[in-house]
């Protein structure tokens, strides 16, 4: 009896091990199954992505179409990039593509969900833009008829709040002008952040555009931008600078647009702009140091037009040159609808007059301009506007009141007769 106790437990528990090491064992086949299915899964993933998105930028934008070299995935960090970028025009005679990237990187921004926001980074990495100026509709490029914003989307589907550019490049070219003009802008460094307002800065400018970069290899530019992408009509505040650009690297676009060329001289500018649902204000402020224009002996061969077009542009600058600073520089105001700006003419040429017998205007951001500012114009349109229609109504009543004593007078005459 207890011989068969021992027996049937004995036998019991060889089945349980046996159940046991036959259920792990299945568990492991599951489990390795499951491991297999997913790194061929990680495998193919990047080949999958590049056709897909191959197919995105060569059927989805308008007028242009584009391809990616490969796709890498980066499961850990929530991220891929995309390598050798190019996007090109389909129709026209354009030599160079529209743009060119050597990697971009989309990633989820960790920092924004921490703080309880889904948003992306994206980061590019040496790209070029080439704007191109020609003759026809087919030999310019300009970028305007691409639906960016919808294929970026299709890219990324998470809303963007920071994007990074690092050593990028822009170019100005035309191809049939006599020089070639080829003006660029290299070194590009530029930051975008808060771009989805995911830090709930405010209700007005959330986000910020910090860039500088180098002109032509010599000019030093800084720009920096307030605003508000998110409406639909964005406030800005807007500042940039250029300064110590050698104007003799520009003469390819001097002969090229104005038939001149410069001997010498220097290019500083600074300007600020703000503005909100379409309206705008701010000003424009150039700088030219040492210019000149004409050297006799060369120029004379150019023939009589273009010699005494360089004379004159050379005797205005003498003109209007500040003496000690050896300086030409004006303060352009513009202002109005951002589609149909108004520069005002006067106030330019009266500057110019102050900066060369008067006083010479300084170079650097003045500051005088900022949304608060045009708040403040806005305010003092409305009083002014009020005032008016109140001057208005004043005269109307004052001529009611002398018609009314015209037909009284009228009446009284009828009675005397």
């Amino acid at each position: 009896m207890l011989l068969n106790s021992v027996c049937a437990r004995t036998y019991e528990a060889r089945y349980v091990i046996w159940s046991t090491m036959n259920r792990t064992k299945k568990t492991l086949t599951v489990l390795f199954f499951l491991l297999g299915i997913l790194i061929v899964a990680r495998l193919c993933l990047p080949s999958i992505a590049r056709y897909v998105i191959n197919q995105t930028l060569q059927n989805d934008i308008e007028g242009y179409t584009g391809s990616v070299s490969d796709v890498d995935i980066h499961l850990i960090r929530s991220a891929y990039s995309i390598d050798s970028l190019v996007l090109k025009k389909v129709e026209g005679k354009v030599p160079v593509p529209f743009i060119q990237v050597a990697r971009t990187d989309f990633s989820l921004e960790w920092k924004s969900l921490f703080k309880g926001s889904l948003v992306a980074e994206v980061q590019a990495f040496s790209p070029k833009v080439n704007f191109v100026d020609g003759p026809t509709e087919e030999q310019t490029q300009t970028g305007e008829e691409g639906n960016w914003q919808e294929t970026v989307k299709e890219l990324f589907p998470l809303r963007i709040n920071t994007f990074t550019v690092h050593n990028g490049e822009i170019h100005f070219q035309n191809f049939n002008s006599s020089p070639k003009v080829d003006i660029f802008i290299d070194q590009l460094q530029l930051v975008a952040r808060n771009l989805s307002n995911s830090e709930k800065v405010s209700k007005d400018l959330v986000s910020t555009i910090d860039a500088n970069g180098k002109i032509l290899g010599s000019g030093n530019l800084k720009v920096f931008m307030k605003t508000n992408p998110l409406e639909e009509q964005p406030p800005f505040d807007f500042n940039i600078q250029v300064e110590d650009l050698n104007l003799v690297k520009l003469n390819e676009f001097f002969k090229a647009y104005a038939d001149i060329d410069m001997e010498k001289g220097k290019f500083n500018m600074y300007a600020e702009f703000a503005g909100d649902n379409g309206k705008f204000k701010g000003y424009v402020k150039p700088l030219f140091t040492d210019i000149k224009v004409v050297k006799v002996e060369k120029d004379v061969k150019k023939g009589p037009f273009r010699f005494l077009k360089e004379v004159g542009i050379g005797l205005l600058g003498f003109i209007f040159k500040n003496r000690p600073n050896d300086r030409q520089a004006t303060k352009v105001p513009i202002s109005g609808d951002i589609n149909n700006p108004d520069i005002d003419v006067w106030a330019t040429i009266i500057n110019a007059v102050k900066n060369s017998f008067i006083k010479a205007i300084d170079p650097g951001l003045e500051g005088s301009v900022s949304l608060g500012n045009l708040e403040e114009d806005k305010e003092k349109l409305k009083e002014k506007e009020k005032e008016e229609r109140k001057a208005e109504r004043k005269e109307k009543r004052e001529e009611r009141k002398k018609e009314r004593q015209e037909k009284r007078e009228e009446r009284k005459k009828e009675r005397e007769q």
